[in-house]
């Protein structure tokens, strides 16, 4: 039996957010991912979760900054949980989008590129 791959019209497609964390304190990659998805349960619901294919790809401890992978039709309703999100971990903080991109190369590119301007 020969299995065909799904074709790109049926494929989800993707958007990698470059967010950036705002506090006065460090903020560890683990204490982000459970304030995300507390915030995303609270305001999103189990189902909208589902089809959001929320995910965090990368996130640098020292620079505060990471990558957010969501899919285009979700995308406006992740951005609005992440305003909602004041507190990380017990510390006061806010997230803030950078820029959004549609491949994670990219992301990643950009990422480097303000990591090595802000050295």
């Amino acid at each position: 039996m020969n299995k065909k791959p799904f074709p790109s019209t049926l494929k989800e497609k993707n958007r990698y957010m470059l967010i950036k964390i705002h506090s006065n304190q460090k903020i560890s990659r683990n204490q982000l991912i459970k304030e995300i998805w507390r915030s995303a349960f609270e305001n999103l619901g189990a189902l909208n979760i589902s089809e959001s294919g929320l995910w965090l790809m990368d996130f640098n401890e020292e620079e505060q900054k990471g990558i957010l992978r969501t899919n285009n039709k979700k995308q406006q309703e992740v951005r609005i949980m992440l305003t909602l999100i004041n507190n990380i971990g017990n510390k006061r903080a806010f997230i803030s989008i950078e820029k959004v991109h549609g491949t994670l190369k990219k992301s990643r590119k950009q990422l480097k590129i303000t990591e090595k301007e802000g050295k």
